[in-house]
């Protein structure tokens, strides 16, 4: 049996200094929350997290559903906004190549 293409297939995640940023604090925010819970960290979560910290912006559809989802779902300073929505509108034309 093969992997979907969902979970295999990688695209490029362009984000400038600013979006990298506002996505890591994001991240890092909600997997904080997950500890504070006692409950374990998504995978997806970490692999992203992961990515940005060693500077590999490569994303999987799934993880960019994901990303996308938790970003559109968090409430996040009014500064964010913009750039919230920038990295939103790529991974939208991500999932939609």
């Amino acid at each position: 049996m093969s992997t979907p293409p969902q979970e295999t297939e990688t695209h490029t995640l362009a984000l400038s200094h600013e979006q990298q940023w506002v996505v890591h604090h994001t991240l890092v925010a909600t997997a904080d929350e997950y500890l504070d819970d006692d409950e374990p960290v998504p995978p997806w979560l970490l692999t992203v997290l992961e990515g940005l910290e060693s500077d590999e912006q490569t994303v999987t559809d799934r993880q960019s559903r994901n990303l996308k989802a938790l970003l559109e779902d968090r409430e996040l300073p009014e500064a964010d906004v913009p750039e919230t929505r920038a990295v939103c509108a790529t991974l939208e034309a991500i999932l939609e190549d």
